[in-house]
């Protein structure tokens, strides 16, 4: 009888086990969906290098509620095709045609979860021939393993406000899980030699990014699930002396100015106010969008920007080794927001205890610290 009762128990932790594993896996994040916004061509002096922010006023609230890198850089080309593969595809790459070589997010996330084109989403002009731009250039691959079939739905791009209504009808019907919404009035304006409609395209790509926010944390599907992350793919020139409005026609080089890009992410995984000068690049976004949404971008050579999220501390009772006692005091809390300060199930420090708690201490299950 005890031998039978002994099996029987051995049997249901085992099975609790396997249970709890896949959920742990399942929800290590609470980010379920990414919009990643690219403004194109913002020199970082009239973004986040103005402390007055006169031209993101809506991006700098957004900052207080978010991470802001500071020393954020596109560190090898600085032009528009470049540039935005390095960001969609975690590689500096080289092209096929007008195409990049290695795969890009939209084509991992699609076909890792067997998702339907219109889930993932982004807006990008028709770039007309041109030495820079070499052609009909599209952010997505021809690569054997992803490629074609694993292409995003695409937007019709013709202005920043344009592009942001037709993103909002897109919202509203299909609700994407990966979105990339492309601004590049920028850019445009200030080849044009217009300061002032270059300064005021930086104004209303700031007003889409806070209205985009607002409808992300206004929907119930997206609310508190959503990631939120704005950069540039380039600067501009820096001034020249005795020139103050001139250097911002062009970018190209690697002057400071064309190189030092901004980096905004918020999101439930992303820490709150937090400001860090640790260098970080372009490559880097892709990979940290594939560890929020838990796919694995294979060809990626950025690294994961764990710094910018909520710390994660899963040896709940300080003991040095994460293991079965640390799980059970995480259920013994769940879904309590008082608890004893010396044994802090709130894992990832977000308020909440709740399975995303349990899915790291599984995670990281008989992982060693030193204290």
């Amino acid at each position: 009888m005890l031998c039978s009762l002994s099996k029987r128990i051995s049997l249901f932790l085992i099975c609790l086990t396997a249970i709890l594993i896949i959920v742990g896996f399942a929800f290590s994040y609470q980010t379920e969906n990414v919009f990643l916004v690219i403004i194109d061509g913002a020199r970082y002096s009239e973004t986040f290098g103005d402390e007055t922010y006169a031209n993101i006023p809506n991006m700098y609230l957004l900052s207080l509620e978010g991470c802001l890198n500071e020393a954020f850089y596109n560190n090898r080309n600085t032009y528009t095709k470049n540039a935005v593969c390095a960001i969609l595809t975690g590689y500096w790459d080289k092209f096929i045609d007008f195409y990049p070589l290695n795969p890009s997010i939209w084509e991992y996330c699609r076909k890792q979860y067997s998702l339907p084109q219109e889930l993932c989403y982004y807006s990008f002009p028709y770039i007309p021939d041109d030495p820079d731009y070499l052609g009909d250039f599209q952010p997505v691959s021809l690569h054997r393993r992803y490629g074609f079939d694993y292409w995003p739905m695409r937007g019709n791009y013709n202005s920043n406000t344009d592009s942001w209504n037709e993103l909002e009808a897109v919202i509203e019907n299909l609700h994407p899980k990966l979105v990339t919404l492309y601004l590049g009035d920028t850019d445009h304006e200030a080849h044009n030699g217009d300061w002032y409609k270059y300064t005021q395209s930086i104004k209303i790509a700031d007003e889409i990014v806070g209205e985009l926010w607002s409808k992300i944390q206004s929907d119930p599907i997206y609310q508190n699930k959503t990631t939120l992350i704005v950069t540039n793919d380039h600067g501009r020139h820096n001034n020249r002396p005795n020139e103050p409005f001139d250097g911002f026609k062009e970018h190209g080089d690697k002057c400071e100015g064309c190189q030092r890009v901004m980096f905004l992410a918020l999101g439930p995984d992303f820490k709150r106010n937090y400001k860090t000068n640790t260098k970080q690049t372009l490559i880097d976004i892709a990979p940290t969008i594939a560890e929020l949404l838990n796919f694995k971008a294979e060809y990626a050579t950025g690294k994961v920007m764990t710094e910018l999220f909520y710390e994660e501390f899963p040896d709940v009772n300080r003991d040095g080794i994460v293991n079965i006692i640390d799980l059970i005091i995480v259920c013994m809390y769940l879904g309590e927001s008082d608890f004893p300060l010396n044994m802090n199930s709130d894992v990832n420090r977000d308020g909440m205890i709740d399975n995303y708690d349990i899915g790291i201490v599984i995670r990281d299950f008989g992982k060693k610290f030193e204290y």
